[in-house]
């Protein structure tokens, strides 16, 4: 039996706590893309026509409790992973149950992924940093305050738009989401620039306020 591992599976050690697995080589899942929203915070991979996800294949001689237990609410499928050595293999891999958004990957979480993909000299994904999502929510809270709380009402707006639109960016990076991005981009990059233009807008109407304050 072959297992196609991605994730903090790429880890050697880490996967052998839970399974005898015995490496083959790396390999290429065709029409599946990886990402960070099982539980908010584990990786996934979810089914997209034309996306690929590099992993690796092993050997086992079965599917133990122990990884079972390890992949909370996640099934397993079966999968045909073209390794890189040129070979097809009939695979299993899991996949969740509940794929939510991705909030954020834990500091050493990351830690086994950069480990097990440096290793297998794979390409390490992109993942979200807690701290930046920690300064996004910070940013919203702050932008929310000002907003209702104080005379600097428009600064507030801002500063929330801003922190809520990177928050987005941040969590809903999955089908849907991306599809809308793909289908709009001029909104896009619109949505971008708004927070700049209601700056530049604000600065200006503080200027010519002073400005008349003086004459």
């Amino acid at each position: 039996m072959y297992l196609f591992s991605y994730g903090s599976n790429t880890h050697e050690d880490h996967l052998k706590k839970f399974v005898k697995a015995i490496y083959i080589t790396n390999g290429t899942l065709k029409d599946y893309k990886l990402y960070f929203n099982h539980l908010f915070i584990y990786a996934n991979i979810m089914n997209e026509i034309g996306k690929v996800t590099h992993g690796t294949i092993h050997k086992i001689e079965s599917i133990t409790d122990k990884l079972d237990a390890k992949e909370i609410m996640c099934k397993l499928i079966d999968v045909d992973v073209l390794g890189d050595d040129k070979k097809n293999y009939k695979c299993k891999t899991y996949i969740s149950k509940l794929p939510l958004f991705n909030l954020f990957v834990l500091p050493y979480y990351k830690k086994i992924l950069d480990e097990g993909y440096k290793h297998r000299k794979l390409v390490m994904p992109l993942v979200n940093s807690l701290y930046l999502f920690i300064i996004h929510c910070f940013g919203l809270i702050v932008g929310m305050y000002l907003l209702f709380y104080t005379k600097y009402k428009y600064i507030g707006m801002i500063l929330a738009f801003i922190d809520f639109s990177l928050l987005l960016d941040h969590m809903l990076e999955y089908n849907v989401y991306n599809s809308l991005r793909s289908k709009y981009k001029l909104l896009t990059k619109i949505k971008i620039l708004i927070p700049f233009v209601l700056l530049i807008t604000y600065l200006i109407y503080l200027y010519l306020l002073k400005y008349n304050n003086s004459v």
